[in-house]
C-alpha cells in the first residue's frame, strides 16, 4: 500500500532501508522473508514513465546479491531469481505495451534494464512484438530487434523464417538494419514470399536501394518471383536503371 500511496522516490527509500536490514547480524533477517515486496514494486512501477524507479530497484537487488552472509547461505540464488521475474515475457509486454503515443525512439534506460533483467530479450521482445498493435509500441519493438539482432543475426533470421504476417514484415524490417542482416539477394527472394506485407517490405527496400549491380542481379530473381501489381514496381526500378544488361532477363520471362 505504501508504494501506490508515495512517491517512487519514497519507496525506493524504504526498499534500501529493508537491504540494510538484511544485513545486520542482530536481525539476521533472510531475504525470502522479504522477496515479496519486491513483486510489489514490479507491479506498482511496471511503465515506461516508471522505468528510472524499476532500474534502481533493480541495481539494489543487484547489490543484495553479492550481499553474503552466513545466516542465509541461499541469498544470491534468491535475489538473482528475483531479478529474473523483473524481465519475463509478461513484464516485457507490458512495458513495451505503455510506451506512449507518439513516441517512436527506445525509451532511455530500457535496454540498460533488459540487459540486466532478461535473459534472452529477442524471445521477449519478438513475443511483445506479435502481440502489439500501437504503432509506438511497434516501432520501439523493432528497434529493440535491431539491437539485439546485431548480436543474435542467425537468431533473428530464424524468427523471420518462422513468423508470418505483419510480424514477419516486422522482422524483415529489422534484419535489414542490422549488420549481415537482409542482403539484396535475400530481399530479392522475399518478393516470392506467400505474405503480401513480407512482398511490400522487401519491395518498399529494393525500390529505395542504390542502383549497383548487386542490385541489378537481385532485381533479375526478383523478377521471377513476381507478379501483377508487385512486378510492375520491379520493373519501374529496371526502367530507371536504364541498365541494358536486363534485356536477356526480361526476354527470357516474355519466353516463359
Amino acid at each position: 500500500r505504501e508504494m501506490r500511496a508515495e512517491p517512487a522516490e519514497e519507496s525506493l527509500r524504504l526498499l534500501s532501508i529493508l537491504g540494510r536490514i538484511l544485513e545486520d547480524p542482530i536481525e539476521r533477517m533472510r531475504f525470502s522473508e522479504m522477496a515479496t515486496l519486491w513483486g510489489e514494486v514490479q507491479g506498482a512501477f511496471l511503465s515506461i514513465d516508471k522505468l528510472a524507479v524499476l532500474n534502481r530497484a533493480v541495481a539494489e537487488l543487484r547489490r543484495l546479491s553479492w550481499s553474503i552472509v552466513e545466516w542465509d547461505p541461499e541469498r544470491h540464488q534468491a535475489v538473482v531469481a528475483t531479478i529474473v521475474s523483473f524481465g519475463t515475457d509478461r513484464v516485457v509486454k507490458t512495458l513495451i505495451g505503455s510506451v506512449p503515443e507518439g513516441q517512436f525512439q527506445v525509451p532511455p534506460g530500457l535496454i540498460e534494464f533488459l540487459d540486466v533483467v532478461c535473459p534472452d530479450p529477442v524471445t521477449a521482445v519478438s513475443e511483445a512484438l506479435a502481440a502489439e498493435s500501437r504503432v509506438a509500441s511497434r516501432a520501439v519493438a523493432r528497434q529493440l530487434m535491431e539491437h539485439y539482432g546485431r548480436r543474435q543475426g542467425p537468431s533473428l533470421r530464424h524468427r523471420f523464417q518462422e513468423a508470418r504476417g505483419q510480424i514477419a514484415s516486422d522482422l524483415l524490417r529489422s534484419l535489414t538494419r542490422v549488420e549481415d542482416g537482409a542482403t539484396l539477394e535475400f530481399l530479392a527472394r522475399q518478393c516470392g514470399h506467400p505474405d503480401a506485407e513480407v512482398r511490400a517490405e522487401a519491395l518498399w527496400h529494393l525500390e529505395r536501394s542504390p542502383f549497383t549491380s548487386a542490385l541489378g542481379q537481385a532485381l533479375a530473381e526478383a523478377l521471377r518471383r513476381t507478379a501483377g501489381d508487385d512486378r510492375q514496381r520491379l520493373l519501374a526500378i529496371v526502367e530507371r536503371s536504364r541498365d541494358r544488361r536486363f534485356v536477356p532477363s526480361l526476354l527470357r520471362l516474355i519466353e516463359i
